[in-house]
């Protein structure tokens, strides 16, 4: 069998984008990029401090590689810990830490090849001299690689207590092989959760669920795509994105409106009428169904949306200093009474 080599990181090049230096990880051998053990294939910048190649095989079968390190200079292969095995990789699988060893030259790392159109993506953590992280991770996508074309939200304003759909556009339909994905977190992704996202053709969606939206809360999201049928923490997100663009090139934000807004058709003092719950006392609340007033109430404001109707009852909506009841539907007072404590 020829013996593989990997090199983690390729030549150096020099580009100046952004006033910063870039450079590359890179794979040589036989099963992929160019056929040949002494010339390396260059990933380029991904998502965080990752790197990426895509490349189709040279044949089926096993196909061959090692990783190279390219980087100021440095041409050292990466391949496996064992100097009698060559290593089996499984597609969505990550190779530990511990098999991806520099000046392993010996063997070689292997996976086995069913098409020669089938698009394989490998990921490697960081770069670096040596890279500051190690770790490498190859999906194989049985057709083109899709990219995302557009992120939108459900609701325009989210209000307490809401969940909230986000839907993704692609360039096309997902291939098998490639999934997309939802990240979003409460707090700047320090910590985040992400979700397979579902649906055909090329317009996917998932629901980010009610408790995430309390009042006041800044929700930042964004959508990527990587292997299919994957469950992925967040720190392994930058890593695992098969796209050279994980996110439009920005994070997507929404801030979670604190009022309290209608669920549905119904009695103010009855919980399912409300989105989170029956409105406390000073509470700016939305009429945004027809409700009716069955209890004593004090608000800061209330909003009557365009075609639904507030029925005042018999009981007093009180509208504390300084608030305001703002009526864009219809108002019905009956013998109930609104006071402006103002």
């Amino acid at each position: 069998m020829k013996k593989l080599k990997i090199y983690f990181l390729t030549n150096l090049i020099v580009l100046f984008i952004n006033s910063q230096l870039i450079s590359q990880n890179g794979l040589i051998g036989s099963g992929f990029g160019t056929n040949n053990w002494s010339i390396t294939d260059n990933f380029v910048g991904s998502s965080g401090t990752s790197r990426i190649g895509i490349f189709t095989p040279n044949g089926t079968g096993n196909q061959y590689f090692r990783l190279v390190t390219n980087w100021t200079g440095n041409y050292n292969q990466w391949g496996p810990s064992s100097s009698t095995e060559d290593y089996s990789v499984s597609t969505e699988t990550e190779i530990p830490s511990s098999e991806i060893i520099q000046n392993s030259t010996t063997k070689a790392y292997y996976t086995n090849v069913t098409s020669i159109g089938h698009n394989y993506v490998f990921k490697t953590k960081a770069g670096g001299n040596p890279p500051s992280s190690i770790g490498l991770i190859v999906f194989k996508v049985e057709g083109d690689i899709r990219t995302v074309s557009s992120v939108s939200k459900d609701k325009s304003i989210v209000y307490r207590g809401q969940p909230v759909t986000i839907t993704a556009t692609l360039n096309g339909s997902l291939n098998p092989g490639q999934g997309v994905y939802l990240r979003y977190s409460i707090d700047n992704f320090v910590n985040s959760t992400i979700v397979e996202m579902a649906g055909s053709n090329n317009t996917y969606s998932v629901t980010i669920p009610s408790d995430i939206n309390a009042a006041g809360n800044t929700i930042n999201y964004y959508v990527f795509t990587s292997g299919d049928g994957l469950t992925i923490s967040g720190e392994k997100a930058d890593w695992y994105t098969i796209n050279l663009n994980n996110n439009l090139g920005a994070n997507f934000t929404y801030n979670v409106n604190g009022a309290f807004i209608s669920a549905q058709a119904g009695e103010w003092g009855t919980a399912s009428t409300w989105v989170d719950g029956i409105p406390g006392i000073g509470e700016s609340v939305i009429i945004d169904h027809n409700v009716t007033l069955n209890q004593s109430a004090t608000v800061s404001s209330l909003t009557i949306n365009d075609g639904k109707v507030f029925d005042g009852g018999s009981s007093t909506l009180t509208i504390a200093s300084a608030g305001v009841l703002t009526n864009n539907g219809t108002f019905t007072a009956n013998s109930g009474t609104v006071s402006f404590a103002g």
